[in-house]
């Protein structure tokens, strides 16, 4: 009985192993209604992002401190550019399908990216941080402001898949964007 209920726990264990790959919904329709009641244009760079050349994002924990495997997220450029659209509109501007040298010029770095989840018993805490380079420049004058935006969220969850993975991750890409002392309107 005892061999059956460790093969079954380090069955369940192992089932964990794997990579677990994250596909983000990049369909900016949600923003589409607020876009077009704005005016004011800009122009949007996301500049080479180093963090995810390797796509690894973060790792799942066993028992807090034992890394079982990786958090992959494939499409995060993506993910970037539809949070960085949104918050700029927010800020007052849509981005410009085409250069336009008369529009600000807004650049976005990732300078890093963490993506954890914890896994105890029967909860897992979900964990994510992220830091962005904001670089703003008026009209191509000589005035260039940037800031560090940092933003970091994290929830327990009875079981923390996928979607929880993105909302904690999303989550953490708004409140860097809320800590800007970018002031536009």
């Amino acid at each position: 009985m005892h061999k059956i209920l460790l093969h079954i726990f380090l069955l369940l264990t192992l089932s964990s192993c794997f990579s677990t790959e994250i596909m983000i919904n990049s369909n900016l329709s949600e923003v589409n209604n607020l876009l077009s009641s704005i005016d004011r244009t800009a122009n949007l760079e996301i500049k080479e992002l180093a963090v995810i050349k390797n796509k690894k994002s973060g790792y799942q924990y066993l028992f807090l401190f034992i890394p079982f495997s990786n958090v992959i997220i494939t499409n995060l450029d993506e993910m970037l550019l539809k949070s960085s659209i949104l918050q700029l509109a927010l800020k007052g501007y849509k981005i410009d399908d085409s250069y336009n040298p008369k529009s600000p010029q807004f650049t976005i770095k990732l300078l890093d990216l963490r993506l954890n989840a914890f896994d105890f018993i029967f909860i897992r805490k979900i964990s994510a941080h992220v830091k962005i380079k904001l670089t703003y420049q008026e009209n191509n004058s000589s005035f260039l402001y940037t800031e560090i935006l940092d933003g970091s969220s994290s929830s327990y969850r009875p079981y923390g898949f996928e979607r929880h993975l993105i909302f904690e991750l999303e989550k953490a890409f708004s409140k860097a964007w809320e800590n800007s002392t970018l002031k536009l309107k």
